[in-house]
């Protein structure tokens, strides 16, 4: 799930190849509010778009890419960026990461691609710190 910002502020999320290895990505991409202009999601690597799709209202994608070399610590980004007015450009995005001929994924954004942000201690923390609570001391 995510949301981009206004302007040039992209919702980036990147993968790194931990071997040299030929991977599938097999994605699906969806933009369920039916106001607002719409996403442009995005899939580089190496300084090259591999696959763009211009999402509206109530859009979605499914798309299995082409196999991809990869050399180790190479990255792969998946982006999406607004296509001017942000608003109602919230979006769900699952990605899959495969060897050719295997049925173990190598990246599962559902169960893999989580990151310390999606640990739920620190943003309590942060939610504890920015209350009045700690704001003033009794």
């Amino acid at each position: 799930h995510g949301h981009p910002g206004h302007g040039d502020h992209a919702v980036i999320r990147r993968w790194v190849a931990p071997s040299q290895m030929t991977v599938r990505i097999a994605t699906r991409v969806a933009r369920p509010a039916k106001q607002g202009d719409g996403i442009r999601a995005l899939v580089v690597s190496g300084g090259e778009v591999l696959a763009e799709w211009d999402l509206g209202p109530g859009g979605s994608k499914v798309e299995s890419l082409a196999p991809l070399q990869l050399a180790r610590g190479q990255a792969v980004d998946f982006l999406v960026v607004s296509k001017g007015d942000e608003s109602f450009d919230s979006f769900t995005w699952s990605v899959e990461i495969r060897r050719p001929g295997t049925e173990e994924p190598v990246a599962d954004s559902r169960e893999q691609f989580r990151g310390p942000a999606a640990d739920p201690w620190p943003q309590l923390a942060q939610v504890l710190l920015l209350s009045n609570e700690f704001t003033f001391v009794d």
